[in-house]
């Protein structure tokens, strides 16, 4: 039997409109296709929250979050707290923090929820994605 590969599901959280194009050109160079991978951009905390709860009970919640931290309003933390109130019914989404910020100490706190698997400086670059996308811990 032929198994039809897993869509992999990404959700951008960023304010920064070029973060989310930029990265959505890194995918494609890393050889992935629209057909492949879905990309969501969120500009804000709160319709990411929305959009996941959605999602979730439609078994279609993103696999991976993008999750930048220095936003106007409400931060990546502000939307970490509120991702842990979200009761998703089997997979929870793997969270990799994308931000501008090098502060050890926000480095050490990101590291205090587990679904947060990565923390990396602005920008993530083709060679990231590749390797990202083959990860069938997360993608599967």
């Amino acid at each position: 039997m032929n198994m039809m590969p897993v869509k992999k599901r990404i959700l951008m959280l960023d304010d920064d409109f070029a973060s989310h194009l930029y990265h959505k050109i890194m995918i494609e160079e890393a050889g992935y296709s629209e057909a492949e991978v879905e990309t969501v951009e969120c500009h804000a905390v709160d319709p990411a929250i929305e959009f996941l709860k959605e999602r979730h009970k439609l078994a279609v919640c993103p696999q991976l979050i993008l999750l930048d931290l220095n936003m106007p309003k409400k931060s990546g933390w502000d939307f970490l707290e509120a991702f842990k109130r979200i009761e998703f019914s089997s997979f929870i989404p793997r969270i990799i923090i994308v931000t501008n910020s090098e502060n050890p100490a926000e480095i050490r706190r990101s590291k205090s929820y587990p679904e947060v698997i990565d923390y990396q400086t602005k920008y993530l670059s083709s060679d990231y994605f590749g390797n990202l996308l083959e990860r069938a811990d997360i993608f599967s």
